[in-house]
């Protein structure tokens, strides 16, 4: 918070200048809770940090290895300053690139986290739902404190729903048309809005809640098939790409031995380098396919 205030202190002036509102919408979505002025201002004093640290680094640098500092800008045709400014300019381009990309990671993460999670707090809603509590009420219990170990994300969702309701005073519609805004899920954003059309048109809440059950239950079950038949078709070029070639080629070289001679460069390389690094993508992209297909 010290750094917030700091950096608005400094830049704020400025940054409340700037207009930015796909880039706003996208801050609201990923839950940073921060106003655009005030992310804008701490990317500035992120920025000044970092060229100032540069600066320091290329006058150090300077004074430790001067001719190689020279036969660089000789290498480069630049002048020597130059030469020295360039990590200061890479440096705060990559500051500065890193902020506008973090919120949209944010929300992306947010996202998935929300989608996984939507169908089994649809079903739990829908229980109380049966039961006869409001909608509001059932809303508000999903965001509780406690709920959020279960529903992670989407508890939050409802959270910010409980805090347009219960302390900013606002009516449940404008509560949901707020959350289905601001959420980074296209899907439950859908799903708010269903509710609030119910609650509006005063239709039955119940039956909706239940449709929606069944409805993500189907999606759930889709999503699973389709991770399966990827897990099948990466099962198979494992077998292919990772198993099957790398034993022809050893073959091949080993038959191949007595007419052109012992290629000790070629089987280190294919034997300590290719196979490995094929071991490690097909694990990473098992490992995503698994995490993102929960």
């Amino acid at each position: 918070m010290k750094i917030q205030k700091l950096s608005y202190c400094l830049f704020g002036r400025l940054c409340e200048k700037i207009e930015m509102p796909d880039f706003e919408k996208t801050l609201k979505k990923s839950r940073l809770f921060i106003p655009l002025s005030v992310y804008l201002s701490v990317t500035c004093l992120a920025a000044t940090a970092a060229v100032a640290a540069s600066c320091i680094l290329a006058a150090v640098f300077w004074q430790l290895l001067p001719d190689f500092v020279t036969a660089v800008s000789l290498r480069l045709q630049m002048p020597e300053a130059a030469v020295l400014l360039i990590p200061s300019a890479a440096l705060t381009a990559a500051v500065f690139i890193a902020a506008f990309l973090l919120p949209y990671l944010y929300a992306y993460d947010k996202k998935l986290k929300i989608e996984r999670q939507l169908p089994f707090a649809v079903n739990y809603m829908s229980a109380m739902a049966v039961a006869g509590i409001p909608a509001e009420t059932i809303f508000c219990k999903t965001g509780e404190k406690k709920m959020r170990q279960i529903y992670g994300e989407l508890s939050k969702e409802f959270a910010v729903f409980a805090i347009h309701t219960n302390y900013l005073g606002k009516e449940n519609t404008s509560a949901l048309t707020i959350l289905a805004k601001e959420t980074p899920s296209p899907l439950f954003a859908e799903f708010i809005t269903g509710a609030k059309n119910t609650i509006v048109s005063g239709g039955d809440f119940q039956k909706y809640m239940t449709a929606k059950k069944y409805e993500y239950q189907s999606l759930v079950k889709q999503k699973k098939e389709k991770q399966l038949q990827f897990l099948d078709l990466l099962s198979e070029i494992y077998i292919t790409v990772y198993l099957a070639a790398p034993v022809f080629f050893i073959i091949m070289l080993f038959a191949t031995m007595s007419f052109s001679g012992i290629k000790t460069a070629q089987m280190s390389f294919l034997t300590y380098q290719v196979v490995p690094f094929l071991g490690i993508f097909f694990l990473l992209i098992a490992d995503i396919s698994d995490e993102y297909g929960k």
